[in-house]
C-alpha cells in the first residue's frame, strides 16, 4: 500500500475479505494507522426499509422476480446478446422469434417475460421466453424474444433486452395449437404491461426508485 500511496479507502458497511473473512474495517483501520491512510465506511443503502445488496438482487433475478430486481437496481435488469439462428419454429407458429446468445451468465429463471428491446437505438416491445421449449422436448436452454409489429432480418445484430415483468412459468402444451393460443394471451398481457411501465429513456425504466449502480453480472 505504501507503493500505491493510498490516502483513503472506502468500504461498505459489511465489507470483508481474505481467508475466514478476517479482513474487515478493524483490520484496514489498523493498517491505515500504521501506513498512513484513512478508512471510511459507507452505510447501507435502503429503499423502503430494505437494505440493498448484490446478493438480494441476484436472488431476485434468479427467481424471475424482475420487477423486484428493477426496484433494487434503480433500473430494469437487462441482457445483451447477438441474434443467432434457432429452430425457426416461431415463424411457423405465427410468432417469429429472435434467439439470443446472452453476454451474461446471470439469467432469470425459466419462464415468459414482458420486455422492452433496444435495437440500434430503437425502443421496441415484446415477449421473451427462457426455457427448454418443453412442448418440443428441447434439451438446451434457449432465450428467444418475439418483438411486436416487427419483421426484419436481424441475424448477427445486438439486442439489449430490458425485463419488465414475469408473465408465467414455462408450460408444456399438448400440441402447437394450445401453444399458439397461450402466446396470444402472453402477448396481450405484455402489451398492457409495456404501456404501464414505459422507460423514461432508452435503457432506463421508471421504477420509482433512484438509480443505483450495482454490478450483478
Amino acid at each position: 500500500m505504501e507503493r500505491l500511496r493510498i490516502r483513503k479507502i472506502f468500504i461498505g458497511h459489511d465489507y470483508t475479505f481474505g481467508r475466514g473473512k478476517e479482513g474487515n474495517e478493524a483490520f484496514l483501520t489498523a493498517d491505515g494507522n500504521r501506513l498512513g491512510f484513512d478508512v471510511e465506511v459507507l452505510g447501507a443503502f435502503k429503499i423502503g426499509g430494505t437494505t440493498i445488496s448484490s446478493t438480494k438482487i441476484r436472488k431476485a433475478i434468479l427467481a424471475g422476480e424482475v420487477r423486484l430486481a428493477a426496484s433494487l437496481l434503480g433500473r430494469p435488469y437487462n441482457l445483451k446478446g447477438e441474434v443467432i439462428s434457432g429452430h425457426h419454429r416461431g415463424a411457423g407458429l405465427g410468432f417469429p422469434t429472435a434467439n439470443i446468445h446472452p453476454d451474461k451468465e446471470l439469467i432469470p429463471s425459466v419462464g415468459v417475460y414482458a420486455v422492452h428491446v433496444i435495437l440500434e437505438g430503437r425502443l421496441l416491445h415484446g415477449v421473451l421466453s427462457i426455457g427448454y421449449n418443453s412442448t418440443f422436448a428441447d434439451q438446451k436452454l434457449s432465450i428467444e424474444v418475439y418483438i411486436f409489429d416487427f419483421n426484419e432480418n436481424i441475424y448477427g445484430k445486438l439486442l439489449d433486452v430490458l425485463f419488465v415483468q414475469r408473465l408465467r412459468d414455462e408450460i408444456r402444451f399438448a400440441d402447437p395449437k394450445e401453444l399458439i393460443a397461450q402466446i396470444g394471451r402472453d402477448t396481450a398481457r405484455a402489451v398492457r404491461s409495456s404501456k404501464r411501465r414505459m422507460p423514461r429513456a432508452l435503457g432506463h425504466e421508471d421504477t420509482g426508485a433512484p438509480p443505483l449502480e450495482c454490478d450483478v453480472s
